[in-house]
């Protein structure tokens, strides 16, 4: 078995602790769009005059103009002079191109040593010219590749550095803040539907994903809600803007509170960030909830199909739950005759406001079908045009009627008129309508219309 390339100037300098992002008073807040803010307070002695502060325990993904590093307290007598983000890691191929037209020593695994200079490498081979020939060397062969002393400094993590200048010797506390890309959050929510399917217990989740390249040790976190603008030309952000004040810890595990016009999710207790994982909090404790369960039929044809199933409730207090809800999953389960839950449905949840109208697609029902058929047309050149639409709702369920909205959109411009309808419908805005019925257990119901297209 071949031996991996090991480079001996590599062996010290690869040798590293996975990152950790440490410091005092270390915050997180992220966002719904994939990134996350950065603040923390470092520590650094510092002789008068010009000298350099470097971290190395920062995002993979730190985005380098968000970076900003501040005197803690508006404290003076130190200046930042300038900054640097060093992100041009080492690997094999990237140290050998720094060596490019330097003498190098090869050594195979057979353990011969071949010492020439460096003309170029590929993937598959190395190739050196020494005293007295070419010599092309197959990659696969080789066991190690001694280098000289490097020329210039190597970096094995992305390193922020900058140049102060210090009015006298001493101790400095610096703000630092960044944002990175790969941190995301969005809510969970798990709700259980009742026998009578008439109320729902709902419970919520806190969903952290940490991809930044960075461990965050005992950090304040706060997550916000809501679609930030972000410049498409530039990666440029005020990271200042959004520093938030500490406040008293409430009782609540996670406090909702509005921003500008978002809502910030903030977690009272410490939290511990690995880099590569995903995070649960729960934030929204069970609570029972109003709902009403109703059948949909829109954008129906000629052929038979079933009929959307949804639950829908009103998110006040009064039914039960009355919070904002940041935007997520909602996975609905219910309880068999043996008393296991059993998924019967998710959707997708939008930011939802305190008062807003909640509705939830569980599927489709299995035994409520519908069809859609034009049964006649009539049209007179620039005066008018009908159609006459006959839709047929089929209950086959036993026992339980099922409550149906049906909803036609006309898609057409211009005046129109129903006349000749079967049932009273609801104009919905300016091109549909629904109907509201009932349809009792193993029979049908027919609705028909008649739409007038005023071509005038």
């Amino acid at each position: 078995m071949l031996r991996m390339i090991k480079f001996t100037i590599l062996t010290l300098l690869l040798t590293s602790t996975p990152y950790a992002q440490t410091g005092q008073d270390l915050r997180v807040t992220v966002y719904n769009d994939g990134q996350g803010l950065v603040k923390t307070r470092i520590q650094r002695d510092l002789p008068k005059g010009i000298s350099s502060v470097e971290l190395t325990d920062v995002a993979t993904g730190l985005i380098p103009t968000t970076v900003k590093l501040a005197p803690a307290n508006n404290q003076t007598g130190l200046r930042i002079i300038e900054q640097n983000y060093r992100y041009d890691l080492v690997n094999e191929d990237q140290l050998l191109n720094k060596y490019l037209g330097a003498e190098v020593e090869v050594i195979l695994q057979n353990d011969e040593k071949v010492s020439g200079n460096l003309l170029s490498f590929t993937g598959s081979v190395i190739i050196l010219q020494t005293r007295n020939r070419t010599e092309v060397i197959q990659r696969n062969f080789v066991a190690n590749i001694k280098c000289p002393e490097p020329r210039e400094r190597l970096y094995s993590k992305p390193t922020l550095q900058w140049l102060v200048e210090a009015a006298t010797p001493g101790k400095f506390p610096l703000d630092l803040s960044y944002l990175t890309r790969g941190m995301s959050w969005q809510a969970e929510y798990v709700a259980e539907l009742n026998d009578t399917e008439n109320r729902l217990n709902i419970s919520s989740w806190i969903n952290l994903d940490n991809r930044s390249g960075a461990r965050f040790d005992n950090a304040k976190l706060k997550l916000v809600a809501g679609t930030i603008h972000r410049a498409q030309d530039r990666d440029q952000y005020g990271a200042e803007r959004v520093m938030m004040a500490t406040r008293a810890m409430p009782k609540k595990a996670v406090e909702e509170r509005k921003f500008f016009d978002y809502h910030i999710y903030e977690v009272n207790f410490p939290v511990t960030l690995a880099n590569k994982e995903e995070k649960q909090i729960q934030w929204l404790q069970p609570k029972d909830v109003d709902v009403v369960k109703r059948y949909y039929y829109e954008h129906g044809n000629q052929e038979e199909s079933n009929l959307d199933v949804r639950v829908k409730f009103k998110n006040d207090k009064k039914s039960g739950v009355g919070e904002p809800l940041p935007a997520g999953v909602v996975r609905v389960f219910k309880r068999d005759t043996d008393g296991a839950l059993e998924l019967i449905g998710e959707d997708n949840l939008d930011h939802t406001s305190v008062d807003d109208d909640v509705t939830l697609t569980m599927g489709e029902a299995f035994d409520v079908k519908g069809t859609r058929v034009v049964t006649d047309r009539e049209s007179k050149r620039e005066k008018y045009h009908r159609e006459t639409v006959e839709i047929t709702l089929k209950n086959r369920k036993e026992k339980e009627s099922t409550p149906i909205t049906v909803i036609e959109n006309f898609w057409a411009y211009g005046e129109w008129e129903i006349k000749d309808n079967s049932d009273p419908f609801h104009k919905r805005n300016a091109n549909s309508i629904e109907f509201n019925v009932t349809v009792a257990p193993k029979s049908e119901k027919t609705i028909t219309y008649t739409l007038e297209r005023d071509l005038r």
